[in-house]
């Protein structure tokens, strides 16, 4: 059982306490760039010049991997977290943003600004949890849209459409006017890029002897639409759980959320996994202070979790974890604090409640493996 809203201190609880690993190591985080930028430039080249449907394939899927990869390194540079100068940070995070197409000045706005202020609060946040009554509001074909995007097949289709081509990719109405300026060389920066990429790839195509259509669907839309997928599974697993709550306002999220690191997910993967994903799983501790550099999270997060086990939800990955999440997690009754099914059944226990004294508490449905 967790208790919210308690009162509980720790040293670990805030960003002065984490100071100690919010200090970046520029050789290592110039390494790190420097590996990443050359194997997916080299997946890119591979996959124009190899003969083989099959080896394209494999190849396109794996730059796919690694611009999800580089996304990471922009996400920490983004926040000024990769290197020590602020104006490397800004030059690296849009180099690392390039492949994915995502628009700098956009995203720290979304980002930095709405989703780590408002963390699982309602509409300001990737894979907010419609209620019963929104969803059974919507048309016909949105509701199947919204079965779709909370399916298997529908992640990469949610994150698509309704967080890149709505938030990071070109501004917006509902985005403020103080961001369209730089929203806007952000996008001709991408568009630049993605011209030159694909020039680039039907020219190496041309030059040996394949075809540059091949190399634009291989070479540029299978990395794009793997990375899409890769990002949609990352932060579905990120704050969506049987376990975790999601808040209507953040009046509510005040009232019961003691940490940010109470809302997000520790997903464990394997060693040699968290390694090659730059740590992107090991996220509440990012939460808590979102100057740790990639390189330094897990260090960190065994730190905080030492001193407060109770506050991290901590769970091995495994496929049918993932499959049971998906089914169990449709739609949210934000009164109850309880997840349904698309016919407004309930499909977990009521995870949070609120006392007279605004605490809460979640009531486990397994036995977390934090403690």
């Amino acid at each position: 059982m967790m208790l919210k809203g308690h009162g509980m201190h720790s040293a670990f609880t805030d960003k002065r306490g984490l100071a100690q690993f919010a200090i970046p190591n520029d050789r290592l985080a110039y390494s790190i760039l420097a590996l990443d930028l050359a194997i997916y430039l080299g997946l890119v080249m591979a996959t124009v010049l190899v003969d083989s449907l099959l080896l394209k394939s494999i190849f396109g899927m794996l730059a796919g991997f690694f611009i999800a990869q580089l996304f990471v390194i922009g996400h920490d540079a983004g926040h000024s977290a990769f290197v020590r100068s602020r104006r490397a940070n800004a030059i690296i995070a849009r180099i690392s943003f390039l492949p994915a197409l995502h628009n700098l000045t956009l995203w720290q706005f979304v980002h930095n600004r709405l989703h780590h202020a408002f963390t699982n609060v309602k509409g300001y946040n990737s894979w907010s949890p419609l209620s019963y009554d929104e969803f059974q509001s919507l048309s016909c074909t949105r509701r199947w849209l919204e079965r779709l995007y909370r399916s298997p097949a529908g992640l990469g289709i949610y994150y698509l459409r309704e967080r890149w081509l709505r938030d990071k990719f070109f501004p917006r109405r509902h985005i403020p006017g103080k961001y369209h300026a730089g929203g806007w060389k952000d996008f001709y920066l991408n568009m630049l890029f993605l011209v030159s990429l694909v020039t680039g790839v039907c020219t190496l195509a041309l030059f040996a002897g394949q075809s540059p259509w091949l190399a634009v669907v291989f070479a540029v839309i299978v990395p794009f639409v793997v990375w899409n997928y890769a990002m949609g599974l990352t932060t579905y697993q990120q704050h969506t759980h049987p376990q975790l709550s999601w808040y209507r306002d953040l009046a509510e999220y005040r009232k019961n959320v003691h940490n940010a690191s109470e809302v997000s997910i520790y997903m464990r993967y394997a060693s040699w996994y968290l390694l090659i994903t730059h740590n992107c799983y090991v996220h509440p501790v990012h939460h808590l202070n979102a100057r740790i550099p990639l390189y330094k999270l897990h260090k960190a997060q065994a730190a905080y979790m030492q001193t407060n086990p109770k506050q991290v939800h901590v769970f091995p990955f495994s496929l049918s974890l993932l499959l049971t999440t998906m089914q169990t997690c449709k739609l949210y009754d934000y009164s109850l604090h309880q997840w349904l099914d698309f016919h407004g059944k309930p499909t977990s226990p009521a995870i949070a409640t609120k006392s007279d004294s605004a605490s809460a508490e979640i009531i486990p449905l397994r036995k977390s493996s934090a403690s």
